[in-house]
């Protein structure tokens, strides 16, 4: 048998176990012996193991941590992780910080043994036809599965924490359960937790609310916290109280608080673990999880998606290059679907330059230089501190770059926003924020 036929069964003998079986992790020594927990592949996040009362498998065992491991059943073989627990995990009696589980492993958390036993699957739960969800587009069997989650979700108003690499569309995902769902007609407000934690600190300090007043903008629709992970502790202390204040029921009639959409690249288990993330948070915002696969992990999607880009970026449907799409198919794609949007806007460009008119009185590539160095020196020179000029020069390259990208697009905001990498409402809000205050004041 020559190389690629041992790769090939050996892939297909891998993917018919996954097919066939599920693990049961059991309690075989230790405080809570005789415990167990049933690993599914159809469950939308890993499983959590430890003292906490957020685990899934929750042991009174004191020497283990409060979120010890995390395991993560949605592909075989299971994923085993330790969450910087104080002592360590072991899996066959090698210490580890991430493993690989198969069936029949022993695993040593403080002083409880746990066995993992492999089990045939139950019955087939057959994936959902739909290839999206809202503006989410997916045709693989990762993001499938996660399709009739995210239909039950829109339709609740509890918080639903949304995790994944970066560029797996996050954003999105939160912009798509709020235009599905009921709320959708209501405000859909972003807080950048990166970018905005200098304006939430100082409105904090000079105030005492940081968040109070974006939850009331958004009374009846929704928030979004993006990248939350990033709250520094005071910030992270008054969202607590913040939300424990909309918690309060609405009197009849009354519009109803906002509901909290949260998205983040961090593991907030193991930040927890790490005593960086308030444990009260998460319990706030983790009522519902969504775990977004990288596009690696969406096999067949690349091309899906691909077109849906085009298509929105204004590309000629006969126009597509399929071949370059197909070549890119073997890419790993670390930026996920942003990277893909990128090398589409990147081909879309290379067929698409003369098309692109410029208006009279616009300025060129050579005049614009000029007046982004004139702009610059104006800003140096004025006696102002480091934030303020700093603000400023990015309202400036804002105002260019959203009047260049509606130029190349006819002034089509859906499809200069799909160009630039930007959700819709953020490209929307920058374009209304801009128009509304043309030197960028607050």
């Amino acid at each position: 048998m020559g190389l690629d036929d041992s790769t090939t069964l050996r892939g297909t003998i891998v993917h018919a176990v996954e097919a066939a079986s599920e693990l049961e992790l059991v309690v075989i020594q230790g405080p809570d012996e005789g415990a167990s927990c049933l690993l599914s592949v159809s469950h939308p996040s890993p499983y959590l193991v430890g003292q906490s009362a957020a685990c899934d498998l929750r042991l009174r065992d004191r020497t283990i941590s409060r979120r010890h491991v995390s395991i993560d059943a949605s592909s075989w073989p299971v994923r085993v992780r330790d969450l910087a627990s104080t002592n360590g995990t072991l899996v066959n009696g090698v210490a580890v910080v991430e493993a690989q589980l198969f069936g029949e492993e022993t695993l040593r958390l403080g002083s409880t043994t746990l066995r993992t036993v492999r089990h045939a699957a139950g019955p087939h739960v057959p994936l959902a036809e739909r290839v999206g969800f809202g503006r989410t587009l997916g045709r693989s069997a990762a993001m499938r599965k996660l399709y009739p989650l995210c239909e039950r979700l829109a339709a609740s108003d509890a918080p639903v924490l949304i995790e994944g690499e970066p560029g797996t569309g996050k954003e999105l995902m939160a912009e798509s359960l709020h235009e599905v769902g009921p709320r959708a007609a209501a405000p859909f407000v972003v807080v950048d937790c990166r970018l905005g934690a200098p304006e939430l600190a100082r409105r904090h300090r000079e105030t005492g609310e940081a968040f109070e007043p974006v939850l009331a903008q958004a009374a009846g629709g929704t928030v979004l916290l993006d990248e939350i992970g990033e709250l520094d502790a005071p910030l992270q202390r008054a969202l607590v109280r913040a939300l424990a204040a909309s918690d309060a029921p609405a009197p009849p009639g009354a519009t109803q608080p906002a509901r909290i959409l949260v998205a983040t690249r961090s593991d907030l288990d193991w930040l927890v673990q790490r005593g960086r993330f308030r444990e009260d948070l998460h319990a706030r915002i983790a009522t519902a999880r969504i775990e977004l696969p990288p596009l690696r992990a969406r096999h067949g999607d690349v091309e899906h998606l691909a077109r849906g880009l085009w298509s929105q970026a204004g590309g000629d449907d006969a126009a597509f290059p399929s071949d370059a799409i197909a070549r890119a198919e073997a890419h790993s794609f670390p930026g996920n679907v942003r990277e893909l949007r990128e090398l589409v806007g990147e081909l879309l460009g290379q067929g698409t330059e003369a098309r692109v008119s410029m208006p009279p009185g616009a300025a060129g590539p050579g005049e614009e230089a000029r007046r982004l160095a004139a702009t610059f020196e104006e800003l140096l020179g004025a006696d102002m501190g480091y934030p303020e000029a700093r603000r400023r020069l990015l309202v400036h390259f804002e105002q260019r770059y959203v009047e260049r990208m509606l130029l190349a697009h006819q002034g089509n905001v859906t499809r200069a926003a799909a160009a630039s990498g930007l959700a819709r409402r953020n490209f929307q809000l920058i374009r209304a924020r801009l128009r509304g205050d043309g030197d960028g004041g607050r």
